[in-house]
């Protein structure tokens, strides 16, 4: 092992650090090296040693990057169709890009075994994402799949579908969704490896929150969806064992890649509290790219968003990664290719399937990872002592948060605090006149693309 002295560099402590960064930038207080994020209210030291992250226990006992195979980790490549638009040409035509996983669109219309004749399902891993009657979608699928006379262990997958996103909506029928919840649960119970269980944390990074606002409201509803099933009799394990967690990344590199890390911990030990001994790393996260970051007239800029975002899904420990179409909107066979070319070249080229984690012993992520733990054990004790999730969305208090945030991020932007290539810097072309519709209530909480949000306002301050 080579000595502290090494080369001759002889080790610094912190105060030596600050030191020699405040005679490098001449500046004169320590203050002044501190950098602030206001989006996530956090305050990051200048110098990061050792000793700023011994105060978080769970860090220590916990590996972001350990796997049942320690060589490496893996993740499914996933892209889409929606069998009410595409043919079967379009969907061999997606099959055939090298992925692991295809989203299904679909609202029950047509026979499947027209739709998807010459489709194994045993061969890829499928996600249906039903526009209609969720419950009845499922039933046809599963009922198409039982034809094929495969094992139940043969179906890979899940169902995109979290009913708590509809109590976003004005006037909805709570029970009969909680009822068409269980129903779900209790029709995919028998697929080991496809999750009927869909918790969708995605809608507040999309709808412009921050990431402890992520990990808080949806750990909060996550509560929700526990209490609701273990009332209806269903066991902890059982509904562990088919849920799976919706993602989103973009924007802050390293806290988009703590965000995620902080949630496998901290599910995992919500698992605990109903006495299951459940591995972080058991934990499913379908991850996609932003809705949040896309420039809906910039697709070029996009294509670079969407491959740093696929670098920090993967960094933060997906086992799905869905790259969303650089043309925001676009259903082109060849922009789902191109698209899917950004999660394939990553693992193929980039080889990031070879390394466990990328960012361990990193002390600025474990000080991110220790500082959002704090902020959102902070906030979910809040969310409970004031009624839980369901009693805020009645109430407005999670959309006002969440909307409170994304103004404040337009703002930064108008005024040029924040610089975001193709809104406020290296504007290709000049934005037209036409109207950029957004409408939402008070109730509702959308997914939006920021840039929508920031012409809209640009023209209202003109």
């Amino acid at each position: 092992m080579a000595e502290q002295s090494f080369y001759g560099f002889l080790p610094l402590n912190k105060q030596e650090w600050i030191a020699k960064a405040l005679k490098d930038t001449r500046l004169n207080n320590f203050d002044d090296l501190v950098s602030h994020n206001s989006i996530e209210d956090i305050s990051i030291p200048p110098v990061l040693l050792s000793e700023d992250v011994e105060k978080w226990d769970w860090l220590r006992a916990y590996d972001i990057g350990k796997r049942e195979d320690k060589d490496k980790r893996g993740w499914d490549n996933i892209s889409w169709v929606d069998l009410d638009q595409d043919d079967l040409l379009t969907f061999q035509s997606v099959l055939s890009f090298g992925i692991e996983g295809v989203v299904m669109e679909w609202s029950g219309d047509g026979d499947l075994e027209e739709l998807l004749s010459d489709i194994h399902p045993e061969n890829i891993s499928i996600w249906i994402k039903p526009k209609k009657d969720p419950t009845m979608v499922l039933e046809s699928f599963l009922k198409w799949f039982h034809v094929k006379g495969l094992s139940p262990s043969d179906l890979k997958g899940g169902f995109l579908w979290d009913f708590l996103l509809l109590f976003f909506e004005k006037d909805v029928d709570q029970f009969k969704l909680k009822e068409e919840t269980v129903k779900v649960c209790q029709m995919t119970k028998e697929f080991p490896f496809f999750r009927g269980l869909c918790l969708d944390f995605s809608i507040y990074h999309n709808a412009g929150g921050n990431a402890i606002q992520e990990l808080s409201f949806g750990l909060s509803a996550l509560i929700e969806l526990m209490d609701f099933m273990t009332e209806k009799g269903n066991a902890p394990r059982d509904i562990f064992s088919n849920l799976f967690l919706l993602t989103a990344v973009g924007g802050d590199y390293f806290m988009n890649i703590s965000k995620l890390k902080v949630l496998r911990v901290m599910v995992s030990q919500l698992a605990k509290l109903y006495g299951l001994d459940w591995s972080s790393d058991a934990i499913y996260f379908f991850t996609t790219s932003s809705v949040w970051t896309k420039d809906i007239m910039e697709p070029n800029n996009n294509k670079v968003r969407n491959t740093a975002e696929g670098l920090m899904a993967i960094q933060g420990g997906c086992n799905a990664l869905l790259i969303l179409p650089h043309d925001s909107g676009s259903a082109k066979v060849f922009e789902r290719r191109i698209s899917s070319n950004v999660s394939n070249l990553i693992k193929y080229e980039g080889h990031f399937d070879k390394v466990n984690d990328l960012t361990a012993g990193s002390y600025f992520s474990l000080f991110l990872m220790g500082t959002v733990y704090d902020k959102v054990e902070e906030a979910l004790k809040e969310i409970e002592s004031n009624g839980g999730w369901v009693s805020l969305v009645a109430k407005g208090t999670i959309q006002s948060q969440v909307k409170r945030v994304r103004l404040l991020r337009i703002s930064r932007m108008i005024s040029g605090e924040d610089i975001v290539v193709g809104l406020n810097k290296y504007i290709q072309e000049e934005i037209s006149e036409s109207e950029f519709d957004f409408e939402e209530t008070a109730q509702q909480l959308k997914a939006v693309s920021r840039s929508l949000i920031f012409y809209n306002s640009s023209k209202k301050g003109k």
